[in-house]
């Protein structure tokens, strides 16, 4: 009990560590946004025209971050000191020597780098602007635009050499706004003239904030004039010279020294953590004999006593027997020798141990290390699969379940994370076949079930909405709906129904028929689809597959009535004008008192509706069937279509918005 209390007290105050370095880190980084925001403002930061002196916020950057690094050693070490776990102890040692070496490298080269005489003579070579071959003048002047640095300040021109070689000039600095606002240049930095006396002149360069120069030659009278010119421009200071250098040694020198002063720290705990190498796990005997010492070295409770206290007798102190024969204990393995791999309890022990540490990076290392040598650790991959999925590598934490599934397929809960993996990678159908799976093997995994039964509940508010969205005419939107529960159920009948007639109302009659089609090879009785069906085939006018779903409806339902008239609306397209009255007594038997197959059968009959609905039937988009609904709703001719108007054409059965627009179009032409 005592032994958990000093580790609970050592991991709060760790914990407390933590959260002042962090604060300092906090207060740091302000200081740096804030020193070096003052420092470009210094420099001359501005946004018209926009001037941004990065060089200097790197620079505070830098020297920040020397402070910064010592104060992470000194709360790193504190962190060292106060754990008390070995193995955290010397994992956090490791890690920081690790850090520390890849800084040391990644500082030995910028000051390689640095120190190289060819990297200032490439850059200036690369940034410098240069006449390399003799400029002749003939005319009035020449004119080489240049700013005195880069918008963030990442190099500078230093100056410019105009070199003489014949004729007479004059050599003008000035900036680029004075030049284009009248086209002289009346207040230059500098002015010159250039002839055989005075052959060479070297310009400076402004250093203050950002300014856009122009390097005016203007030829003078006497011929023309040759000469050539040079812009220096190299990095910012920053970026070469004594300065990063220095920076880069100080860097190396405190982790460097750093890294010797962890040597000692890491060695000392190799043999007790379970992340080194030289690990040696403790024997039962080595356990329990640590308890006992433990438990002696615990303060024994204090009796309650009654009455006056009785005095205390010194007595002789006498060792205690040891609790077992030195020699009767099994020697402890060699460091570095093979020890059993954790597993079970023990590793389940190690994750919280990690868990506390918070450092993933390293507790996918070592799972992942476990692994390669025990490829069939179920408990390895198990915790590693909870580390990815707890990351939100949810294909990682796939594999790693998928092979155990593989090691030992029985193993129920792994079925179910399986499936957990698997629904944020939206392959719901293989989750819903992993938590199935489960269930197969154990009928009551309280995790399958639950799944399933979420899954389901999901599934009917998703029909529910897309039943509203339908509703309100959203046909695309209760697709996707439909969708959803189609990629975790495939064969749901209302699902594959419901999308067939929200694709038929879209008019995509191919997808509304593979879902129908699907419909009826799960359940071949179900007379929604083939209504849904028959309305696709009427649509596209393939009256032969209209006819045939009739035929097969009214084998099935024999006394709907309406399933007689359609049928013979279908027969009348096909030009089989008894067959139609034929149907359409049928219908008749079934509801003698029906006013539309009575006006049916009459106008079948008549000899004038045979003329108007030929004369219908010529407008495109009207098949015999919509011209007969025309004519019922007492359009006699082709005048009294001209007549009407859209909204009042598109009430009569058959006949769309759309197609009416396209027969008033048809008639207007």
């Amino acid at each position: 009990m005592r032994r958990f209390r000093d580790r609970l007290e050592g991991g709060y105050r760790v914990v407390r560590i933590r959260k002042l370095k962090h604060l300092m880190y906090l207060i740091f980084g302000i200081l740096i946004l804030v020193v070096g925001i003052l420092m470009m403002v210094l420099n001359g930061v501005t946004l018209d025209p926009f001037f941004l002196p990065l060089d200097m916020f790197l620079l505070v950057t830098l020297y920040f971050l020397i402070v910064v690094t010592g104060l992470n050693f000194f709360f790193r070490n504190l962190e060292i000191k106060h754990n008390t776990r070995d193995s955290q102890k010397h994992l956090m040692a490791r890690n920081s020597q690790r850090t520390g070496v890849v800084i040391i490298g990644i500082c030995a080269f910028v000051a390689i780098i640095v120190m190289f005489p060819a990297t200032a003579s490439s850059a200036n070579e690369i940034l410098s602007i240069e006449g390399r071959e003799a400029v002749t003048l003939a005319g009035d002047r020449f004119i080489q635009h240049f700013d005195n640095q880069d918008r963030l300040g990442l190099f500078k021109s230093e100056w410019v050499d105009v070199r003489w070689i014949t004729g007479q000039m004059t050599v003008q600095l000035c900036e680029k706004a004075d030049l284009e606002a009248d086209d002289t240049c009346d207040d230059p930095y500098f002015q010159m003239p250039l002839h055989g006396n005075q052959q060479q002149s070297r310009i400076q360069v402004p250093e203050e904030g950002y300014v856009q120069l122009a390097l005016i030659i203007t030829n003078q009278p006497g011929g023309p004039s040759t000469f050539s010119y040079h812009v220096e421009r190299n990095p910012a200071p920053i970026f070469i010279g004594l300065q990063p250098l220095l920076i880069c040694l100080t860097f190396i020198v405190f982790n460097s020294a750093w890294t010797v002063y962890l040597q000692p720290i890491k060695r000392r705990y190799a043999t007790t953590s379970v992340y080194s190498e030289d690990y040696i796990a403790p024997t039962v005997a080595e356990t329990e004999l640590r308890t006992e010492a433990e438990a002696r070295r615990a303060p024994a409770p204090e009796a309650v006593r009654f009455g006056p206290a009785r005095p205390k007798i010194r007595r002789r102190k006498v060792a205690a027997p040891p609790l077992q024969d030195v020699d009767a204990l099994p020697p402890p393995p060699l460091p570095g020798t093979a020890h059993p791999l954790p597993k079970g309890d023990f590793l389940n022990e190690l994750m919280i141990t990690m868990d506390s540490e918070g450092d993933k990076k390293s507790t996918i290392g070592f799972l992942r290390s476990l692994i390669e040598m025990d490829p069939v650790n179920k408990d390895a991959l198990n915790h590693l699969g909870d580390v990815y999925q707890q990351e939100g590598n949810y294909q990682f934490a796939f594999n790693e379940y998928d092979r155990i599934t593989k090691i030992d397929p029985k193993d129920d809960r792994a079925w179910v994370k399986r499936g957990e993996a698997l629904m944020p990678l939206e392959r719901e159908l293989e989750a819903v076949g992993s938590f199935k799976h489960a269930i197969d093997l154990n009928a009551e995994n309280p995790a399958a079930i639950e799944w399933l039964r979420s899954i389901k509940r999901e599934n009917q508010k998703l029909m529910a909405k897309a039943i509203d969205r339908s509703t309100n005419k959203d046909f695309k939107g209760a697709i996707e709906l439909y969708d959803r529960i189609l990629r975790r159920a495939p064969e749901n009948v209302q699902a594959l129904l419901g999308r067939g007639t929200m694709y038929r109302r879209l008019e995509k009659w191919p997808a509304s028929l593979e879902a129908l089609n699907k419909v009826l090879e799960i359940d071949p009785e179900n007379i929604a689809a083939m209504r849904n069906k028959v309305e696709v085939f009427e649509s596209v006018m393939s009256w032969e597959e209209a006819l045939d779903c009739y035929d097969e409806m009214i084998v099935r339902t024999p006394d709907n009535y309406l399933d007689w008239v359609r049928r013979g609306d279908v027969l009348f397209e096909l030009g089989r004008t008894e067959d139609a009255i034929e149907s359409y007594r049928e219908a008749e038997k079934l509801k003698p008192d029906s006013d539309r197959v009575q006006k049916r059968i009459k106008l079948l009959t008549a000899p004038e509706m045979d003329e108007t609905v030929k004369k219908f039937t010529k407008i495109p988009g009207i098949g015999k069937s919509k011209a007969i609904a025309l004519f019922e709703a007492g359009y006699e001719s082709v005048d009294d279509l001209k007549k009407t108007g859209v909204k009042k054409l598109a009430k009569v059965k058959g006949i769309s918005k759309g197609l009416a627009r396209k027969i008033k179009q048809h008639l207007k032409d």
